[in-house]
């Protein structure tokens, strides 16, 4: 098995473990509320956000167990993630029959067999999850409409030599790539994805998260 294979594999199986101890002792109602809410204060913060329409039609990569589909309940969704079969078998809260609007689809996203393009894509904390990031990047460039918009959130690393530790260790067992904003925006521009704007979401030490606004 190569490296970037069992790093995946790693974070995929650290990332239901995650999910599993943060859900516990947790209420249904009182948290897919809270994360709604959540993703509303998110989107707000973009002009952009105003323009999605409920007729747009949604892709969102990554999609996690409470993705941006518990928000934009309105629009049909396709949502997208390797875990969602052991979401459902391990998270009592995650029932995809509860979201008659959204196709789950259990893919990564490179293994994805999408055969149509969207609006609006959605891509949060997902990206730096993935094995291979340029391909990634490219299918997600390939399912967008031409006059479509990305919303894409990023983990980016505050300086270089801690990157490069990081790297070297791993000292971020969920995350298998490590990269500084620039780098992230480089490797969108790579893949066809034009940079329109960048919105800090929460600043830290080690790492900031930001939101990445790109086109075609």
């Amino acid at each position: 098995m190569s490296s970037r294979n069992l790093k995946w594999k790693l974070a995929q199986f650290f990332e239901l473990k995650w999910w599993q101890f943060y859900f516990k002792g947790k209420e249904k109602v009182a948290y897919l509320n809270w994360k709604k809410n959540y993703w509303k204060s998110v989107f707000k913060q973009t002009e952009i956000y105003e323009s999605i329409q409920p007729s747009d039609t949604i892709l969102e990569l990554g999609c996690g167990p409470a993705g941006c589909f518990i928000y934009f309940n309105q629009n049909k969704i396709v949502a997208v993630d390797p875990l969602l079969q052991s979401y459902q078998n391990s998270l009592s809260f995650f029932k995809p029959n509860e979201y008659p609007n959204t196709q789950f689809i259990i893919s990564s996203i490179e293994k994805a067999s999408i055969q149509k393009q969207f609006d609006v894509i959605l891509c949060f904390n997902a990206i730096n999850h993935v094995k291979d990031i340029e391909l990634s990047l490219n299918k997600l460039c390939k399912w967008l409409k031409p006059e479509g918009k990305v919303f894409l959130s990023v983990d980016a690393h505050n300086h270089s030599f801690l990157k490069t530790i990081f790297h070297a260790i791993p000292g971020d067992i969920l995350h298998p790539h490590q990269y500084t904003l620039q780098e992230y925006i480089e490797l969108c521009s790579n893949a066809g994805l034009k940079h329109s704007e960048t919105i800090l979401l929460k600043k830290e030490r080690i790492f900031s998260h930001y939101l990445l606004l790109l086109k075609h």
